[in-house]
């Protein structure tokens, strides 16, 4: 599977599954660890935003792409993505439940709103340099610090 993403938004794809399905259903769940924890039932239909067990349904339809909006900066989502045939909209869908497509994904965590201000070389040696980093107040969203290096000219 295929993944695109920012701090609030995911774009997932799968490949096709074999014998030509009508389509697709993603469940999606933010429960820590877990997957979703419910199938679909066949002659069920549903929509995106309907709750199935502790997931969301984000998605129904023939695309092997779907855009996921309005989620929360560094934090972990489960998939579970099922192939169905029949009319998603009526009591003729029918669901394959063995074996879903299963994937996890974080959103990226906020950008800090700033850089350090300064740094110094508090002790080096011929393969190790530790650095004093001061961080400036008034920081937020940043978990550490990036440092490059470049040697030669």
């Amino acid at each position: 599977s295929n993944i695109g993403l920012t701090t609030t938004d995911m774009n997932i794809g799968w490949s096709a599954a074999t014998g030509t399905p009508d389509g697709y259903i993603v469940l999606r769940t933010t429960a820590v660890g877990a997957y979703p924890d419910t199938d679909p039932v066949d002659g069920t239909p549903y929509t995106a935003g309907n709750t199935l067990g502790n997931a969301t349904v984000m998605y129904v339809g023939s695309s092997v792409t779907a855009a996921i909006a309005s989620l929360t900066a560094g934090s972990q989502y489960s998939y579970e993505i099922y192939s169905y045939n029949g009319n998603p909209t009526n009591a003729t869908v029918n669901y394959r439940t063995t074996s879903p497509l299963q994937g996890q994904a974080y959103t990226l965590a906020l950008e800090p709103t700033a850089h350090s201000s300064a740094f110094s070389v508090a002790s080096y040696g011929s393969t190790t340099i530790t650095f004093n980093i001061q961080a400036l107040s008034g920081i937020t969203n940043a978990a550490g610090y990036n440092i490059l290096y470049k040697t030669g000219t």
